[in-house]
């Protein structure tokens, strides 16, 4: 009896080591080591090697033509499943200009904010593709000063009307894309536009949501003026007022004396 009761009290002693809850384990942390790869430590042996956008990006070829392949259509497939705000979120504003055309491998598929003057937008149809997009809206944009030139791929027909103008960009709106960088495209230019005298240009290319119109606010200098105009018009009106109620406060006067018979002053040479 004492032996069987050692044994049963070592079992409910060992019990609560038995059936406790294991301590909760934490998830793997994904570190990404290139825009196109990440790896997770899931198990203790190698790293699970992850590919984005299914690893497409790593054929695209740079200074090429703009296609409708498997590289724009992951792409293409990211930008559908993001919502405008999401893809403003995501921006990396430490990406340049000169970051896409020197090193575009290092940065693709991440999103970018390009911003410049309308040249062109124009709707397009899309083959079908597992994004079920149909139209998409092809654009190009040019900053004036520096000649730094952006193709897009919308997916979001523009809300706002845009006025656009190779011939003279001062007569176009200046414009804001944000979207996902493909590559680094090949287009030919119109030789009326040929500056620089080659058939083939080169822009970053990406793809992207919607365009947005870029406002301004007045310089001092201008509100200052539009102050003065303000004042001035102002003080004409009040002035053209007062002119009109004299005017026709005097006219109304005239016509009430022409009705009153005048007072006849007694003769000298009458007797009283």
């Amino acid at each position: 009896m004492r032996r069987l009761f050692l044994i049963i009290s070592g079992i409910l002693l060992s019990s609560p080591l038995l059936f406790a809850e294991a301590p909760p384990t934490e998830l793997p942390e994904i570190k990404i080591i290139s825009p196109t790869l990440s790896i997770s430590p899931a198990s203790e042996g190698s790293p699970v090697i992850i590919q984005r956008f299914e690893g497409f990006l790593d054929y695209v070829k740079d200074r090429t033509l703009i296609e409708q392949d498997e590289p724009y259509n992951a792409i293409l497939r990211f930008i559908s499943r993001l919502q405008p705000a999401e893809i403003s979120n995501r921006i990396k504003t430490e990406i340049t200009y000169n970051n896409l055309m020197e090193s575009p491998q290092e940065y693709r598929g991440e999103i970018v904010r390009c911003k410049g003057v309308l040249l062109y937008l124009n709707p397009y149809r899309l083959r079908p593709n597992t994004a079920g997009i149909d139209i998409y809206y092809a654009g190009m944009l040019g900053n004036p000063s520096t000649n730094e030139f952006f193709r897009f791929h919308l997916i979001d027909k523009p809300q706002e009307l845009l006025k656009n103008s190779y011939d003279d960009r001062s007569l176009a709106d200046e414009v804001e894309v944000e979207g996902a960088f493909l590559k680094i495209a090949a287009y030919e230019i119109d030789a009326r536009y040929n500056r620089e005298g080659k058939d083939t240009q080169y822009a970053p290319f990406i793809i992207g949501r919607k365009i947005t119109k870029v406002v301004h606010p007045p310089p001092k200098a201008a509100k200052r003026f539009q102050w003065i105009i303000g004042l001035s018009v102002a003080v004409i009106l009040i002035g053209l007022f007062l002119y009109i109620f004299i005017s026709s406060y005097n006219e109304k006067r005239q016509r009430r004396n022409l009705f009153i018979k005048p007072k006849i002053p007694p003769r000298r040479d009458e007797k009283h």
